[in-house]
């Protein structure tokens, strides 16, 4: 048992180092291979590992596909949904990461990408976690370039689950709608303790 988690694990590591993600197609063996390692004993650990492959595949692609829709990149769309970050404030901007509940492009709604991070320049408010917004924004697909040695940013927004980035536009539409509880609102409370501490050190 141990040996077959291990090559499981290997099999998912494996996947990383590929320099693409291989067809989803691929992983429509894997129900066929997980009926082998029960019925063969015997060819458990090589399963073991080619199951650990497909299974990282179907997740690669699953959370892939919760993306933003490419069509949508540099148009002004309208979003609704949470500030569930706390707000990193400069002079300059604002930037936070939003849970984009809904997501609608001259008045259609389209699917909504998950978590964002968006810049709110100049004009920003004084977010606060848990807030729930409307916003009119301007989004793109996660781009980075990773040097050797240098950091990878596209891959940590992958990490973060962040799916586009951005930025919130001038706009009338911008408005708060409420707020959240849930994990948006420990988030809120976090930014109390924050605030308090940095009001105690200035």
């Amino acid at each position: 048992m141990v040996t077959g988690t291990l090559l499981f694990v290997v099999g998912v590591l494996a996947l990383q180092w590929q320099p693409e993600l291989p067809s989803i197609w691929w992983g429509a063996c894997l129900p066929v291979l997980a009926w082998l390692f029960y019925l063969a004993p015997r060819l458990r650990s090589g399963l073991a590992l080619v199951m650990g492959f497909l299974w990282a595949l179907l997740h690669g692609h699953l959370l892939l596909s919760h993306g933003l829709e490419a069509d949508l990149e540099g148009k002004d769309i309208y979003l609704e949904g949470v500030v569930i970050s706390l707000p990193d404030r400069t002079p300059e901007r604002t930037r936070f990461e939003f849970q984009v509940e809904k997501l609608t492009l001259n008045g259609v709604q389209r699917a909504a990408p998950g978590p964002v991070r968006l810049g709110w320049y100049r004009t920003a408010p004084r977010l606060q976690a848990g807030e729930r917004w409307g916003l009119v924004a301007r989004l793109k697909l996660p781009h980075g370039f990773m040097n050797p040695g240098g950091f990878d940013y596209e891959g940590w927004l992958f990490r973060q689950g962040i799916r586009a980035t951005g930025y919130v536009r001038a706009s009338e539409r911008n408005r708060l709608l409420g707020t959240s509880g849930g994990l948006a609102g420990m988030q809120a409370w976090r930014q109390g303790i924050r605030e308090r501490i940095n009001g105690v050190l200035q």
